[in-house]
């Protein structure tokens, strides 16, 4: 059996240097990517009202798929096919983990595409940016309809991942703005979008073009490659180009504060499987994330709440994690006595504070910690992770912080985490 020994001490570092491309913040992950260079151009997002929140969910879902100046959404797709491995809109919510209150909002435009297709690819992106015609309604219906089937399906798929952003919601601000931008929150906007349509049509166009104006700013703009050093040499140019369609208007508005809200509610889903999640914050009670709690999670998962909710209660699944800002969920699905995993997520606390285990059992979970933690990248995910974690205010200091105290975890250190 492996022994903790053998597990790697080193922490997989942060690939990311800091540079200048025609002025603009850039981060560079250098790794030789077979001749393929992925890109992303980050739009930092101010503040906004409430109600206009749900739209960069909107923009982001339709992002290259309306017509343009040159093109119809058509010839766009088959311009985007034939000339990179896609062009994707996302939005970004990062929390700084040195200070909790503190997010930041990116507007993420990914594109990835053979070295010699990178000035193309720009170009078409340039196009989207200036010249989407966010007001061509059959079109825009069309998308909303689509997009109410489509998320509708994958809340319903993703039922956890459902229910722990809207429990985490009640406390979370960044799990509250993604559940506005993603989760059932925007769920029932689009439904409310596209039952009013005729009504609201030319409000929902006006307020993406004005989105679109206020986010697509190059005082917003820092942008994230990955790929070899010379091919990042070579984007200098395409960046000042890329520069001269975007905006330099400026813009001010009143932002409006989120307010998180404990709802305990429940939603009807035709899926027949339910998923229950409770969550709380240990963060505001106090407490403070160590790395023992990865360690926690692995035991929970795989011994406590498997052994209790699954096996003896009859649940299909069953889970718990701790997330860095304080998010701690507790979960089970297709569970026939909700009522007994109720009690026994009570329980959780006298299950840690009685917790033994001899070094031979640590190590087990151990193993079964760090494999989650060491799982192998690609290049274009190892350029994600470092940028995720640059976001975040995460250094490699904090990231090799939590990898030596999951190695050197011990049973007290998991008793002292009951409270």
């Amino acid at each position: 059996m492996l022994s903790r020994k053998d597990i790697k001490k080193e922490a997989m570092p942060l690939d990311i240097q800091t540079k200048s491309v025609a002025g603009v913040l850039s981060f560079h992950h250098e790794f030789p990517t077979n001749g393929i260079h992925y890109l992303k151009f980050l739009f930092d997002v101010k503040k906004l009202p409430v109600d206009m929140i749900p739209y960069l969910g909107l923009l982001r879902s339709i992002f290259s798929y309306v017509d343009t100046e040159k093109h119809t959404y058509t010839e766009l797709s088959n311009e985007i096919d034939r000339f990179t491995g896609g062009i994707s809109g996302t939005v970004g919510v990062y929390q700084n983990v040195k200070a909790p209150d503190a997010m930041s909002v990116k507007f993420e435009i990914k594109c990835k595409t053979l070295y010699e297709q990178m000035p193309k690819a720009i170009a078409l992106i340039s196009e989207i940016i200036e010249g989407s015609k966010y007001d061509d309604y059959k079109r825009l219906y069309e998308l909303i309809a689509e997009m109410k089937s489509r998320i509708q399906s994958n809340l319903s798929n993703s039922g956890s991942a459902t229910a722990t952003l809207r429990a985490n919601s009640y406390f979370s601000k960044a799990a509250l703005l993604k559940d506005k931008i993603g989760g059932i929150d925007f769920y029932r906007e689009i439904v409310r979008l596209e039952k009013n349509f005729e009504t609201e049509k030319a409000s929902i166009a006006s307020k993406l073009k004005r989105l679109a104006t206020i986010i697509f700013r190059k005082e917003n703009l820092m942008i994230s490659s990955t790929c070899t050093q010379e091919e990042f040499q070579r984007l200098e140019p395409q960046i000042k180009e890329f520069n001269h369609h975007l905006s330099d208007q400026d813009f001010t508005f009143s932002p409006s504060e989120l307010v998180c809200e404990k709802k305990n509610e429940g939603f009807m889903d035709a899926s027949q499987v339910q998923y229950v999640v409770r969550a709380g914050s240990y963060a505001d009670a106090g407490y403070g994330y160590v790395g023992a709690m990865r360690v926690v999670k692995t035991i929970l998962s795989y011994e406590y709440l498997w052994i209790e909710v699954r096996v003896k209660g009859g649940a299909y699944g069953c889970g718990g994690s701790f997330g860095r800002m304080g998010a701690m969920n507790l979960s089970s699905y297709r569970d026939p006595n909700l009522e007994k995993t109720n009690e026994v997520f009570e329980r959780t606390p006298e299950f840690l504070a009685s917790f033994e285990a001899d070094d031979k059992e640590m190590t087990k979970y151990v193993i079964g910690t760090v494999s989650e933690m060491d799982t192998p990248l690609t290049p274009a995910l190892r350029g994600e992770r470092s940028m995720t974690l640059y976001l975040c205010n995460l250094t490699i200091q904090d990231i090799q912080k939590e990898r030596d105290e999951v190695l050197k975890v011990k049973a007290e250190d998991i008793r002292a985490l009951a409270d």
